[in-house]
């Protein structure tokens, strides 16, 4: 975990807006935010396909 937080960080995705002993708390850039946005999309995106070619059942 630590290591995709650090590789999130110097990616932009991240920033440590609190840091205190060995916790750290993370906000998400402008960046991380519309990477998320995107992955989400992509990911809605293949259920519709998924549900579409019957590959998911409800």
């Amino acid at each position: 975990m630590y290591g995709t937080l650090a590789k999130m960080e110097k990616e932009e995705l991240i920033r440590v807006t609190a840091e205190e002993k060995r916790r750290k708390v993370y906000v998400l850039t402008a960046k991380g935010r519309d990477l998320l946005r995107l992955e989400a999309l992509r990911l809605k995106e293949l259920v519709e396909n998924a549900a579409r070619y019957g590959r998911l059942t409800k």
